[in-house]
């Protein structure tokens, strides 16, 4: 499972947020240690004949800012920065 963080172009829809969202997909598995077959061939796991379980995992955040009313206090929401987004 690759769990990313998508912004920009790959929000846009279509086929360049598809080509988007591959480009750091391939990123994110270039950037691992070691690659998940080579994995599977030295921790050598038991065989059930069973086909592998393949989890798909797609979260759309595209939520509105949250206001927080606190009697006195002015509260402002940050976002964590995104390198990428610059």
């Amino acid at each position: 499972m690759a769990c990313l963080r998508l912004h920009g172009k790959a929000l846009d829809g279509g086929p360049e947020a598809v080509t988007e969202v591959g480009r750091i997909l391939d990123r994110a598995f270039r950037a691992q240690d070691v690659a998940f077959h080579d994995l599977v061939r030295l921790l050598n796991p038991p065989r059930t004949g069973r086909a592998p379980l393949v989890q798909s995992l797609l979260v759309l955040q595209d939520n509105s800012v949250p206001e927080l009313n606190l009697a006195g206090v002015e509260t402002t929401q940050l976002r964590p920065p995104c390198p990428e987004c610059r």
